[in-house]
């Protein structure tokens, strides 16, 4: 009987966690940052010891450094070193295992996340002796330790899942020293606000029911984000390897859209006023949106036989599995639907309340941007189907940022030349800028700017036009039962 549970246990166990634990134990890098991370807890210690007649009291200090270093010690001994082994693996020149492998893509990034969790927690528990002294100082309460301590953990999953996802995509060494950098800023930050909320005693304000529900579901819900884009980033370049993403999106919005729904049920009964919260729901939509339209950049510019294949034969299926499936017009198009979508949901239950909005330049410059990006998105294409010939390798995205570069800073370049007064440039700023977002900070080419984002959106749509043909006509007919795949 308990032979027969612990194979089944050990068949649900996922292999990966257990290679990358037994690697992790057996290597040199988590000893030395083990034996660092101890050293260096010790050292603080002895250093609050040393000043014995000012000790009372001052378990709030002695908390804030040893949490501190706990946070380093994960960032950078755990998350940062996972990251570069899962870089390694997925190189070039071993893609070839990760694809032949029956592991599916799925449980492989689960391992690598889970085993990484797993130090995380080794390190936890090494600092929970530290973490008793600071409580027997006083000066800290034990739910305040244990409210900061759980915050630490939730924080350091979406943290190790960004890891992972940095090690699945190809980056050059100068974009990963940018994120080191910023990873640095950002502990630094979260240190000096840790220090300040202890101080002042304004912890307690947030240490509620749904603040601290919001505190575990944020975390998850960018985790489980970044996980997907992990899983996509090692599948194979002919399947459908965004199809996930695409129905996280989906499922996201529709989440959302129940919660806002039913928080407007409850300020509806209560007599307050739901503008903001419509407003707020509709910020976080958009933001999400333009960030997916410019991603969309990077994907192909044509369907693969593999993609082809899995058409459905049902006819009113065929629309909703090309929205989901991988491709920069698939992308660019799912994200328009959801665009007017959201915008006609928020819209209606923002001006049909009794109150004049007041955020209507909020809703103008959101719904702005995202249409500055698909303009954005929709002359990359073109530009992308015209220099594929000669750039045959070149990523889109590196299209659209140069784009978006060119029509930001030279209008600037060319207001400095024009005026040399920095003064009458902000005066007039907002139509050099009429070509890019920025122009929707300015009060009077705010609705301009709306306006030649949605013009710029139907141009490249006409520029496209033919390309778009042949695309939708390939991508809503399944190629014949015998056709060979490609790798696309």
């Amino acid at each position: 009987m308990f032979s027969r549970i612990i194979s089944r246990i050990d068949d649900f166990i996922n292999p990966i966690v257990v290679k990358e634990v037994r690697q992790s134990i057996n290597g040199r890098t988590m000893m030395g940052t083990t034996m660092l991370f101890l050293t260096v807890q010790l050292v603080v210690l002895a250093i609050f010891f040393l000043d014995s007649k000012r000790l009372a009291g001052k378990g709030d200090d002695l908390f804030v450094w040893i949490l501190g270093i706990l946070l380093y010690a994960c960032v950078f001994g755990v998350a940062t070193t996972a990251s570069m082994r899962f870089s390694r693996e997925c190189a070039k020149n071993s893609m070839d295992l990760m694809y032949t492998t029956v592991i599916k893509p799925y449980k492989i990034i689960s391992g690598k996340v889970f085993s990484a969790m797993v130090m995380v927690i080794y390190l936890f528990s090494m600092s929970v002796p530290f973490l008793c002294v600071a409580y027997f100082l006083r000066g800290i309460s034990i739910p305040v330790v244990v409210f900061w301590v759980y915050l630490m953990f939730m924080i350091m999953i979406p943290v190790v899942t960004f890891a992972i996802a940095l090690g699945s995509i190809p980056l050059s060494i100068i974009i990963r020293g940018i994120i080191f950098i910023g990873a640095l800023w950002g502990i630094g930050a979260f240190f000096i606000s840790l220090k300040s909320e202890l101080r002042y005693g304004s912890l307690t304000d947030i240490m509620g029911f749904w603040p601290i529900f919001w505190l575990t579901i944020i975390p998850l819900i960018i985790a489980a984000g970044l996980f997907v884009i992990s899983v996509a980033g090692i599948s194979h370049s002919a399947s459908n390897r965004l199809m996930p993403l695409r129905i996280y999106t989906l499922i996201l919005w529709l989440g959302s859209l129940v919660f806002i729904i039913g928080c407007l049920i409850y300020e509806n009964a209560s007599g307050r006023q739901y503008q903001r919260t419509f407003s707020f729901w509709y910020v976080f939509i958009t933001f999400c949106l333009t960030i997916l339209v410019c991603t969309s950049t990077a994907e192909r510019l044509e369907q693969t036989v593999r993609v082809r294949k899995k058409i459905p034969r049902i006819h009113l299926l065929r629309p909703l599995y090309f929205l989901l499936s991988t491709g920069a017009v698939n992308n660019c198009l799912f994200c328009l639907v959801l665009l007017v979508l959201t915008t006609f949901i928020s819209g209606f239950f923002i001006f049909t309340a009794k109150d004049t909005p007041r955020n209507m330049e909020m809703f103008t410059c959101m719904l702005g941007i995202t249409f500055y990006g698909l303009f954005y998105a929709g002359l990359t294409t073109f530009i992308r189907n015209k220099m594929k010939k000669i750039f045959p390798g070149m990523i889109g995205f590196i299209y659209f940022m140069v784009l978006s570069i060119l029509l930001t800073f030279i209008p600037l370049l060319i207001a400095m030349l024009a005026f040399l007064d920095f003064q009458e440039i902000e005066r007039s700023g907002g139509y050099f800028f009429i070509l890019s977002p920025a122009s929707l900070a300015y009060d009077d080419t705010r609705n301009l700017g709306m306006i030649v984002a949605i013009v710029g959106f139907l141009i490249t749509i006409g520029m496209n036009f033919r390309y778009y043909a042949n695309y939708f006509k390939a991508s809503f007919t399944p190629p014949p039962i015998n056709s060979g795949d490609n790798s696309k």
